[in-house]
């Protein structure tokens, strides 16, 4: 029972047993473009859009960046970090799949200075900003359509 509870949840996108909320990947499939030339276009994408690209491995396809600080413009009041996830694989048909996801963090409490937010302990996860992802792909898909030929 507990495996076949485990494998609904895999299926269903939850992040794990613990944490329950579905994972919010915006997703995007191509077939004319080279691997290494979308690896280059979500890296500097996400650069340019604020999300300093920390961890990459171009082998596994999978790229996260460092969190980036503000106020949650989400349903959440208070300060939000928000962190960029990306996925590509090599699909057996051919071409690409990409998978973004945004993670997003905030604090509920008050009275933190905003020197302290940085190192507090008081960051909680949410739901993750499928906005922001979506948001994400389409600068993604614009910066490919003006690269076509």
């Amino acid at each position: 029972i507990v495996l076949l509870v485990g494998l609904a949840l895999a299926s269903s996108g939850c992040k794990s047993l613990t944490d329950p909320r579905p994972e919010g990947w915006a997703s995007l499939q191509l077939d004319d473009i080279t691997y290494p030339d979308l690896f280059s276009v979500v890296l500097t994408t996400l650069d340019a859009e604020g999300y300093l690209v920390r961890e990459r491995d171009p082998e596994q396809g999978r790229l996260a960046t460092d969190w980036q600080y503000g106020t949650s413009q989400s349903e959440y009041r208070g300060a939000s970090r928000l962190r960029g996830i990306a996925q590509l694989q090599r699909l057996e048909e051919g071409g690409l799949d990409l998978k973004l996801r945004v993670e997003e963090e905030v604090i509920f409490r008050g009275g933190i200075l905003a020197t302290n937010l940085r190192d507090s302990e008081a960051w909680e996860p949410v739901d993750d900003n499928f906005h922001e992802a979506e948001f994400l792909m389409a600068k993604i898909r614009g910066v490919l359509s003006s690269s076509a030929p």
